[in-house]
């Protein structure tokens, strides 16, 4: 019977025969959608989900088609887990090869922190171990170095001891108090242990059950929170977050760990096409927030229609002057905003204002070649 291993050195060689262009299909999860090249050769790696824990060593050996869910369930049943996602619908192959982070990264690193060592097929058809000690020059390569190395068959990770339940949850404050949120998260997470990890999320109110109806599609500002060991603890570290404002609700509580992977899945469904950029700030000063709660600003008019593109443009050409230092942002702009911040992110990183990390999906390709496809998995 030909292995898995045996047949993707087949497809390559038959692809560099025949001078096709490649695509590597993980578990289907992709940003934008764009992973699947037109007119070439894809290598669907989906069935190989294989998911196999060593509890005594801690380590996971994990195929190239598994997703977030089925490597979390796995390692749970022995109380361990790796840095990853927060999606349990993203395949572990992108999130690998594009560096990966998640709740566990501020104890444990980045995904690629923890891995150990890796199965791979080469652009020639060769298959390859490697590993510190075998291969150390692909082995760096796939955990950063860029693309089309070859087509990963298997990974293997390094696990730590979380849950099986941890404290978890949101807490909700209206956009109006943005600002105030901001300054005191900024004075907050600078002291706060590795085990807690706070992220801000600024978009609409979906329709959560602990939330007024009345908020519901609203613009405001999100505090999630993730802690990593006993949850009387973890509630006395966040009580502090409660009074950054006048909260619309919460939803905090000790939960599974592998239920909160899960909870945002409804939030970032197949079929969505984003676009996303990611940049990095040193620091959270009062310019860098200035501009970032202007953009969802405009973004909330834009979805009004209170605004036009013009008008959108100007706004984010005004407060474009705020960002004077190169910190993590995320923010949800609709359709009508992303051409006036890319335009925003490009003369800002031209004039040495912000640092350009990324200008596409943040998944690395695991293909040979497929710079044609966007990105792979």
């Amino acid at each position: 019977m030909l292995s898995f291993r045996s047949a993707v050195a087949d497809a390559l060689r038959i692809a560099r025969q025949h001078e096709l262009q490649i695509s590597v299909r993980g578990a289907g999860h992709n940003i934008a959608g764009t992973a699947v090249c037109d007119g070439g050769l894809m290598i669907d790696l989906s069935p190989m989900k294989t998911v196999r824990i060593d509890a005594e060593k801690k380590l996971a050996r994990v195929g190239p088609g598994a997703t977030l869910a089925e490597f979390d369930a796995a390692a749970q049943k022995h109380a361990l887990a790796t840095p990853v996602g927060i999606n349990s619908t993203t395949g572990i192959s992108g999130l690998t090869l594009g560096g990966g982070f998640g709740w566990l990264t501020r104890k444990y690193g980045l995904t690629i922190d923890n891995l150990v060592s890796a199965q791979m097929v080469d652009a020639r058809g060769e298959k390859l171990a490697l590993s510190a000690s075998a291969n150390p020059d692909l082995f760096w390569a796939i955990r950063g170095g860029g693309g089309n190395f070859g087509v990963v068959t298997e990974y293997e990770y390094r696990l730590h001891g979380v849950g099986p339940e941890i404290l978890a949850g949101l807490i909700v404050f209206p956009f109006s108090q943005a600002k105030q949120v901001l300054r005191q998260y900024r004075e907050f997470v600078k002291s706060i242990p590795e085990e807690l990890n706070v992220w801000v999320v600024l978009r609409q109110a979906p329709p959560l059950p602990f939330l007024p109806a009345e908020v519901h599609g609203k613009e405001v500002i999100v505090l999630p929170m993730f802690y990593a060991g006993d949850a009387k603890t973890g509630e006395k570290l966040i009580a502090p977050l409660r009074k950054f404002g006048d909260a619309h609700g919460e939803h905090i509580g000790a939960m599974p760990y592998v239920a909160w992977q899960q909870a945002f899945d409804p939030l970032l469904t197949p079929g969505a096409r984003n676009y996303w950029k990611s940049h990095n700030f040193t620091e959270l000063q009062d310019g860098a927030i200035d501009a970032a709660l202007g953009i969802q600003r405009a973004s909330e008019r834009a979805l009004a229609g209170g605004t036009t593109l013009a008008s959108t443009l100007a706004m984010i050409e005004r407060v474009r002057a705020d960002v004077d230092v190169p910190l993590v942002l995320f923010t949800y702009v609709n359709p009508v905003v992303r051409f006036g911040l890319e335009r925003f992110v490009d003369r800002a990183s031209a004039a040495g204002i912000v640092s350009q990390s990324q200008r596409r999906s943040p998944y690395s390709c695991s293909a040979s070649s497929c710079e044609a496809s966007g990105s792979c998995t």
